[in-house]
């Protein structure tokens, strides 16, 4: 007998699908804080249970937990940088840094400003030149000091230089892998695949110390336990997994 209710039950839910909208049956059609009404398909949460929300004019409003909007500017864009909410705003004149009650950490000027994963932001200056801030708008890498940098960790930022070295460097800009690397991997700190001047592959640590010999052709990290290594001997390439060799 329940079964058949449960089956009338389910029916009865599929012919009503048919007849009203899914956006209709399960979505409320606005949401209403502090007054301003919106729609519930422009309004976008993060973590924090912070909002925000995308009107017509492709403008962006931010709101905290409470319903309270806390940026007064018009916002095209927000990107969340790190845990405690920082974000990264563009406005119409700038691209700032601000915190979660919205109070400016960094004022970058121009919008030449992007986010670049792991709570960092690339930033070219007036003159063309590469700069990297972390979400407190701390300057880790300054005008001219490397071409590029590449976040891969929270506090690990893959650097290239201007005669395209590579190495390493952490949250605050200090270097722990020197510049003199082809290519770099990142896997983890203890385990980091390097290519050297020669062009062969090897794995050293978050302190450089060598765990794998740079020797071969290629590298291709599988799990904790197993590399795919390829190498040459004799004009012949051979492919080998490697397990638990560090």
């Amino acid at each position: 007998m329940k079964i058949k209710k449960i089956a009338s039950l389910v029916l009865c839910m599929v012919m009503l699908m048919s007849i009203i909208p899914l956006e209709t049956a399960f979505a409320a059609p606005y949401i209403s804080w502090m007054g301003d009404a919106f729609s519930a398909n422009n309004l976008y949460y993060d973590d924090d249970l912070q909002s925000w929300k995308r009107h017509k004019d492709g403008y962006v409003s931010l709101y905290d937990s409470n319903g309270n909007r806390y940026f007064k500017e018009k916002a095209y864009d927000v990107v969340g940088l790190d845990e405690k909410g920082t974000k990264l705003i563009s406005s119409k004149n700038s691209t700032k840094i601000v915190d979660k009650s919205g109070n400016l950490i960094k004022d970058f000027g121009d919008d030449d400003a992007f986010e670049a994963g792991y709570g960092y932001v690339h930033r070219y200056n007036s003159a063309g030149q590469y700069q990297l801030y972390n979400s407190k708008g701390y300057k880790v890498i300054a005008a001219g000091q490397y071409d590029y940098g590449n976040p891969v960790a929270r506090k690990r930022v893959i650097v290239c230089d201007a005669s395209g070295k590579y190495g390493m460097i952490n949250n605050v800009g200090e270097l722990i892998i020197p510049v003199k690397f082809n290519d770099i991997k990142y896997v983890s700190d203890e385990r980091i695949l390097v290519k050297n001047s020669s062009g062969y592959w090897g794995i050293i640590d978050i302190n450089c110390n060598s765990i794998l010999a740079c020797m071969y052709t290629k590298l291709d990290y599988i799990s904790d336990s197993r590399i795919l290594a390829s190498k040459s001997t004799n004009g012949c390439k051979r492919q080998s997994i490697l397990q638990n060799k560090w």
